[in-house]
């Protein structure tokens, strides 16, 4: 009879696992998609910057 909880806690616990896992995995995907944005943003100021010193 003792077991019966364990395992409940145990399923509950290895259920959440795998729900942080899936939203870790989103996060990740998140910040790769912002750190290219940002990368991006990055090159198009250097770029105005450049065009920027030319015409002076």
């Amino acid at each position: 009879m003792s077991k019966e909880p364990d395992n409940l806690v145990l399923d509950i616990l290895r259920t959440m696992r795998s729900e942080i896992r899936a939203d870790m995995s989103e996060v990740k995907q998140r910040l790769s998609a912002i750190e290219v944005q940002v990368s991006a943003m990055g090159q198009q100021l250097a770029g105005l910057s450049t065009a920027s010193e030319n015409n002076d």
